[in-house]
């Protein structure tokens, strides 16, 4: 990965929806290389999807940390997680706990059906639920 894919990453990161044309004007290269940058990083993995984020005030934004049972495998855990309906993301961290889920919903009572169902799955030993009260980003 060079200077153009990180700027071009970064430029995506801001906004996914800026036309090859725009980006390449931007970054200075033509827009088949652009167009072709993009296919590369998509076919490594480097990108793996255009999204959305929801706007700030939209329902609730929570995390979910997980201690999981070391004698099951992480990718079975993992896997009866990330389907559920709410789950954006799963992170596999470091330290004391296992994984940090994020989840969006929109209500408590959605979170609280979400983390009945995180709890019930299997290789889930504890959760600890944290609710964002405020998201500042750039």
């Amino acid at each position: 990965m060079d200077e153009i894919d990180r700027r071009l990453l970064e430029e995506l990161e801001q906004n996914s929806r800026q036309s090859n044309m725009e980006l390449s004007k931007k970054i200075g290269v033509s827009e088949a290389t652009i167009r072709n940058r993009i296919q590369k990083m998509l076919e490594k993995g480097i990108i793996r999807r255009f999204t959305i984020e929801r706007g700030l005030n939209q329902g609730l934004l929570a995390f979910v940390l997980i201690n999981a049972d070391p004698h099951i495998p992480s990718s079975e855990v993992v896997i009866s997680l990330v389907s559920l309906k709410g789950v954006n993301r799963i992170y596999d961290l470091a330290g004391p706990h296992d994984y940090l889920i994020e989840i969006s919903v929109n209500s408590p009572l959605e979170l609280n059906e979400i983390v009945d169902k995180i709890r019930e799955s299997d290789g889930v030993q504890k959760t600890i639920t944290l609710v964002a009260l405020r998201v500042t980003s750039n």
